[in-house]
């Protein structure tokens, strides 16, 4: 019996958030705001919306609803005027950010078996 987990309903949550979230950068954008304003606001406003529980979910999702995200970064980054980081930077940011949280955690198991590896970092 084949797995039926699949994200189509959450990606397309994601894709109504984001959208909303671009109708206002579309706004923004009118009365020629600083680019740097605009990105902050992306990052913000759509880049949080589309990574909130990410590594909970971003393995799971189809090549189909990473090219939906894709399309909303795509166009945050024109609307932006400066390149948006992408879906994959995005994910090895949160899971390098979220393995720092954990070694430095004491109480946390990995931290605590990472200490008995010889290991330099």
């Amino acid at each position: 019996m084949g797995s039926s987990l699949s994200f189509n309903i959450n990606t397309q949550l994601i894709q109504k958030k984001g959208q909303q979230g671009m109708y206002l950068l579309c706004k923004l954008r009118q009365p020629r705001i600083n680019s740097e304003i605009l990105t902050t606001f992306y990052t913000c406003r759509i880049e949080s919306v589309l990574t909130f529980p990410f590594l909970a979910w971003y393995g799971g999702l189809s090549q189909s609803n990473k090219n939906i995200l894709r399309r909303i970064i795509n166009l945050g980054s024109k609307l932006c005027g400066q390149p948006c980081r992408g879906l994959q930077g995005l994910y090895d940011s949160r899971a390098t950010n979220k393995a720092k949280q954990f070694i430095r955690d004491p109480t946390c198991t990995l931290a605590q078996f990472l200490e008995l590896l010889p290991l330099q970092r």
